[in-house]
């Protein structure tokens, strides 16, 4: 509930936060690989370009060596922020894909830097009783940063240049800057105990060699720190090669902008927005783990049916190489089951990030927030830096057996909730006595 004007500005701030977040993330995983494509690159070579997303994978060793050790969070938010504001002007001058990496990798590292503090930010502004609506919040920011720079300027791609996209991803951070100067950067917070955890904990800091002892103590962090690899593993790699598939098979790119991007990552918010609801509405009858658990099951069924539409359309094309036009009938028939999936996909993500909080609030008062960015550093890991292996097996095996490897990804998350650990099974059933 938002109470007070502090709790607005909190949510207000996450909201922003997460926007800008996702940013780089919808860029390179959506608008590059459509830019890359079109000039020849091969399927292989834009997976490898996803490597360039490690930093977000070190977001653990980046947050005990540097951030937790140096200045203060909010030195860290404001100077990664300013960072990717630069960077993205600079973008507009780069004609090339080896300054371009090079460019992405600073991007990264400020993006990943600003979603440690956002996260630690997010774990002390947040009270146990918010979760539902906090990771509603956290969510929906994500993905409507996802379909900005990911759908919106996808569907732009066919009027302006790469330097012309910069310019506009430029401008949003600057403007998100500003906003956050006079809203989250200006606020005085009346509440001493509050403003002492958002600006001075690091006088209480743990040794590294501590804080991995008390992280590997704390209930459920391997079980989860497994599912958060694994759970999006099938999903992911589906949607991020869908738009290169469409764009081999002649489709235009505002057409996959507007299916795959705009139309579908709305949807995604709105089942992000419906599961956090979901959550507040039934949060003392079913718990997130029963819910994250129902969901697994019926997201099976659209993907299901798009591998079928898929090997159905490739069997035909195969025929008619390069001549067979896409059949319009299976290509809205796979766009409706992407959108479904993109619904489910949307609730799917904020039971699973509530669930990582509660886990997270399991874990010794000290040391919740490196939990929680342990748990997300591995959710990171899980969705971006197995698409290259994916790239490489479409490349090779193609399209068919690609999207036939993404469902039994799929059953392997189903596999992993055999393996709950039993703190987790004995509250889910106080949770459903009650």
């Amino acid at each position: 509930m938002i109470k007070n004007k502090i709790d607005f500005i909190n949510f207000v701030s996450l909201f922003v936060l997460y926007f800008i977040q996702a940013m780089p993330y919808g860029f390179q995983s959506r608008y590059l690989p459509l830019v890359m494509r079109k000039q020849g690159v091969s399927i292989t070579s834009l997976g490898l370009f996803k490597l360039l997303l490690i930093p977000w994978v070190c977001k653990f060793l980046i947050a005990a060596l540097i951030v937790d050790v140096h200045k203060t969070k909010r030195f860290w938010l404001q100077t990664s922020l300013i960072i990717l504001s630069i960077g993205s002007f600079i973008g507009m001058f780069f004609s090339n894909f080896a300054e371009l990496a090079i460019l992405l990798l600073i991007l990264n590292t400020a993006s990943a830097t600003q979603d440690i503090c956002v996260d630690w930010f997010a774990m002390n502004a947040l009270k146990k009783e918010d979760l539902g609506i906090g990771n509603t919040i956290q969510v929906g920011g994500f993905k409507l940063g996802t379909l900005f720079s990911g759908g919106f300027l996808v569907f732009l791609m066919d009027y302006t240049t790469i330097s012309q996209t910069f310019l506009i991803i430029g401008s949003v951070y600057m403007l998100s800057l500003l906003l956050l100067k006079f809203s989250l950067f200006n606020t005085e917070i009346d509440n001493s105990n509050q403003s002492n955890k958002l600006d001075h904990q690091e006088e209480n800091q743990l040794p590294l060699k501590k804080r991995i002892t008390l992280i590997h103590n704390s209930p459920a962090t391997y079980w989860i720190c497994v599912f958060v690899l694994i759970y999006k593993l099938g999903e992911q790699s589906s949607l991020n090669l869908l738009p290169i598939y469409l764009h081999d098979r002649k489709v235009s790119s505002a057409k996959i902008g507007f299916w795959t991007g705009i139309s579908g990552q709305s949807l995604s918010i709105i089942g992000s927005f419906l599961g956090g609801i979901i959550l507040k509405k039934t949060s003392k009858k079913v718990s997130s783990l029963k819910w994250l658990e129902y969901i697994i099951y019926v997201r099976l069924i659209p993907i299901i049916f798009i591998v079928c539409l898929i090997i159905s359309n490739e069997s035909n094309y195969q025929k008619i190489q390069n001549t067979y036009p896409f059949n319009d009938q299976i290509f809205y028939a796979l766009m409706f089951l992407v959108q479904v999936q993109l619904f489910f996909s949307g609730m799917l993500t904020t039971f699973t990030f509530t669930l990582m909080m509660e886990i997270s609030f399991m874990a010794s008062k000290n040391i919740q927030a490196s939990h929680f960015s342990l748990i997300a550093t591995c959710e990171v890991f899980g969705k971006l830096l197995f698409q290259p292996v994916i790239s490489l097996f479409a490349d090779s095996f193609g399209y068919s057996a690609a999207f036939v490897l993404f469902v039994a990804l799929y059953f392997i998350c189903i596999a992993n909730f055999k393996f709950k650990p039993s703190k987790l099974i004995l509250e889910d059933n106080h949770i459903n006595q009650e």
